[in-house]
C-alpha cells in the first residue's frame, strides 16, 4: 500500500534512521548494501562529471560541503 503523504513518511524514515531507531535495512530490504553502493556509484559520477548531486544541493541552490568527509572528518577514498 503507497504512503498517504509521502514527504510525511520521508521525514519519519530520515528520524529514525538519525536516532539509531530504525536502519537501512529495515528500510530498503535485504539488499540495503547494494542499493546504498549504486547511490555511491552515482554520487561519484556526478562528482567526476562536475556536476552536483541533487542530494547535496542546499534550499539556497548552493552545494553542502564535506561531501567527501565521514563523520568523523576523514577523507573518503575515491
Amino acid at each position: 500500500m503507497d504512503e498517504l503523504d509521502e514527504l510525511q513518511h520521508q521525514n519519519a524514515v530520515e528520524k529514525k534512521i538519525k536516532n539509531m531507531v530504525g536502519s537501512y535495512k529495515e528500510e530498503l530490504g535485504p539488499d540495503w548494501k547494494e542499493k546504498l553502493m549504486t547511490i555511491k556509484e552515482e554520487i561519484d559520477w556526478f562528482k567526476q562529471n562536475g556536476l552536483a548531486h541533487p542530494s547535496f544541493e542546499m534550499k539556497s541552490g548552493g552545494e553542502r560541503t564535506g561531501a567527501e568527509l565521514t563523520a568523523d572528518s576523514k577523507e573518503i577514498k575515491q
